[in-house]
């Protein structure tokens, strides 16, 4: 669903994965989760604009941002793992 937009996008598909990455802070480098969204299409009658959505799956809500450049999807979120389980 759109946030500030007319009306929501349905029938979606989506492919997302959590993926383990490398990072490195003050305390040194670890492992952690991050969420990816590999792509999200809407019908072809449908067009997904750029913006900021709301992703409904199942009961969760996952927040996004849809960008012109590469990602193409930002995952905002900070409990995006729960979708996932």
């Amino acid at each position: 669903m759109p946030t500030g937009k007319r009306g929501p996008v349905v029938y979606v598909s989506y492919k997302i994965s959590q993926q383990l990455v490398r990072t490195t802070d003050a305390n040194g480098s670890f492992m952690k989760q991050k969420t990816v969204v590999h792509s999200i299409d809407a019908e072809a009658d449908q067009q997904i604009g750029l913006g900021d959505y709301d992703l409904l799956v199942g009961d969760e809500i996952l927040r996004l941002k849809h960008l012109a450049g590469d990602p193409e999807w930002l995952v905002l979120s900070s409990n995006a793992s729960a979708i996932l389980v």
